[in-house]
């Protein structure tokens, strides 16, 4: 405790807890108050309620000066929440860095790392990225040489054909084997070899005789294999042997005995009651024409006043109703049906409208066109335009008009001409003139572009479609080389086309199904020989692989397997 002298000064008792400096000043400014007020006065007697000292009589003592007091000295200091008063210097350095204080710090550079470090590695990334760039170089050197060699080689093997007669020279089995030609010309041995390995290493560019031209054709297209427009590597495409341009052959013949009623019953019972008979819908549809198949649906409506068509997608799911219902449209409602299903919607399946707008013949296309504005109410051209753009619309509205030439007698000279001002529009300049391309590829018949085929790989040293692939890309590339690969062989194509949709994982139904449907009574034989020529397997094995249940046994049933 604390007692206050006469003076009015605070005495601290020893052990008595420290007091802060305000509250001592203002201790002692009450103790003074207090003595004044106690004190007699000096002078004079003043009335009953008025102070003494008080000359005037006012009522008021006169103001006396203050006695100097000390002000604390102010300490501030600044912690988490703002700058707060201190009484001391060491409260002041107690609050000037708490505990929370060091944690913020902490957090802020762990966030300035977080975002350092991806910075960083971005930067190595750009440097690993700009020095692997540069290691090419060399690269790019060597293949240069590698082409100045093969030029230089084939101009060497140009002046050798100019001496010598090789179109009467036939290739013999070994590179040693002497050849009694070359040998009555008088040649020496070393120059023998030398022509021998000028014609295994141009068979395309020298004329060596048309029996070694035409064994060439079958393993591959003139110049080298054909780049495939697919994924997964190059395949040989062999060109359609002359039996085969004769005449087509479907899979599926009109039945003989046909009875449309009675294959609307088995049909009618297959689907009735409890469950679904599926086989026998397959031993009916895989076993009838498409023309059998619409006598059938009109047999079906008239007998029990059904749709057959809805009554077989309310029995069937899947795979298996989508082949079902596709044997059961006519050839051109199913081609037209195609392409709208392929524009419909968001995006646009520019395969489908390439593989039937760039393979089908000028009657097919003009039907097409016509079937898809009565049963669609559409023009064909206009959701083309609206749905392609660029050199690729411009193709397929060449297309839609149906307006190729199908002479199929030959011009030889057109085909020169024509292989002339493909390589000036292309590979002979700087640019591409894709309006050239288009004109010759939309409107020459398919003799005539296999024969312009020829021509552009003699004069070239490359074949048409190896160029196409260096001049254009995307859709339109895709476009043009499936003119090209029908003018060459159309069943390898279509072929071609089985064999992607069902390698690697997964198989693309949709286009199994379509060519499968479109061919069966065209030319689906001739697909099944170059399927196994090209692959060396069956269609049939390679479908049973990838499909399983009713859909696999109808397809199987469709390909004669």
């Amino acid at each position: 405790m604390a007692s206050e002298s006469p003076e009015g000064t605070v005495i601290k008792l020893v052990g008595a807890p420290e007091e802060s400096v305000s509250s001592q000043v203002e201790r002692r400014g009450g103790a003074e108050r207090k003595a004044r007020a106690a004190a007699p006065t000096a002078a004079g007697t003043g009335s009953v309620g008025t102070a003494p000292c008080d000359p005037n009589g006012l009522g008021r003592r006169p103001s006396a000066p203050r006695p100097s007091r000390a002000r604390p000295r102010l300490h501030l200091a600044r912690d988490q929440v703002g700058l707060r008063r201190c009484s001391t210097e060491s409260e002041c350095r107690t609050r000037a860095i708490p505990p929370q204080a060091t944690q913020l710090s902490l957090d802020i550079l762990l966030r300035v790392r977080s975002h350092l470090f991806p910075l960083l590695v971005s930067i190595l990334i750009l440097v690993a990225f700009l020095q692997w760039e540069e290691v090419p170089t060399h690269q790019h050197q060597v293949v240069a040489t590698q082409e100045l060699e093969a030029t230089q080689e084939l101009e060497a093997t140009q002046e050798l054909e100019a001496t010598l007669p090789l179109a009467a020279i036939p290739v013999p089995h070994s590179q040693g084997e002497p050849h009694p030609i070359l040998e009555a010309k008088g040649l020496e041995p070393h120059q023998v070899e030398q022509a021998f390995l000028a014609i295994r290493s141009h068979p395309h560019s020298l004329m060596v005789g048309a029996q070694h031209r035409s064994h060439y054709l079958v393993g591959g297209f003139p110049g080298g294999p054909m780049p495939s427009q697919y994924p997964g590597g190059q395949s040989p495409y062999p060109s359609q042997p002359a039996s085969m341009t004769q005449g087509t052959q479907g899979t599926i013949q009109p039945a003989a005995n046909f009875d449309a009623m009675r294959d609307a019953e088995i049909l009618r019972k297959a689907m009735k009651g409890f469950g679904t008979d599926e086989q026998a819908i397959v031993d009916v549809v895989a076993s009838r024409s498409n023309d059998q198949r619409q006598k059938i649906k009109a047999a079906f409506k008239t007998m029990y006043g059904k749709d057959l068509i809805r009554d077989l997608k309310s029995e069937l799911s899947g795979n298996m109703e989508e082949l079902i219902l596709a044997l059961f449209m006519p050839p051109t409602y199913y081609d037209a049906w195609s392409l709208q299903n392929a524009m419909k919607g968001a995006g646009t399946q520019e395969r489908v409208l390439i593989e039937i707008l760039c393979t089908r013949t000028n009657q097919e296309i003009r039907e097409i066109v016509r079937c898809y504005q009565s049963e669609f109410g559409r023009d064909l051209e206009k959701d083309i335009r609206s749905d392609t753009s660029g050199h690729f619309e411009r193709l397929l509205v060449s297309m839609c008009q149906g307006n190729r030439d199908e002479n199929q007698n030959v011009n030889h000279q057109l085909a020169q001409e024509d292989a002339q001002r493909l390589y000036q529009a292309g590979e002979g300049r700087l640019g591409t003139d894709e309006s050239c391309f288009n004109m010759i590829l939309a409107t020459r018949s398919f003799p005539q572009l296999k024969a312009t085929m020829e021509a552009y790989s003699r004069m070239a040293n490359r074949d048409l479609l190896s160029s196409v692939g260096r001049e254009f890309s995307g859709n339109v590339e895709s476009g043009l080389k499936t003119i090209l690969q029908c003018a060459l062989n159309r069943p390898a194509f279509f072929a071609e086309r089985l064999y992607y949709s069902m390698k690697g994982a997964g198989t693309d139904d949709s286009t199994l199904v379509r060519i499968v449907v479109a061919r069966s009574e065209i030319d689906l034989v001739q697909i099944k020989q170059m399927f196994s020529q090209m692959y060396q397997k069956t269609l049939g094995t390679m479908i049973a692989s990838d499909t399983s249940g009713d859909y696999r046994r109808l397809l199987l049933a469709i390909v004669g397997q």
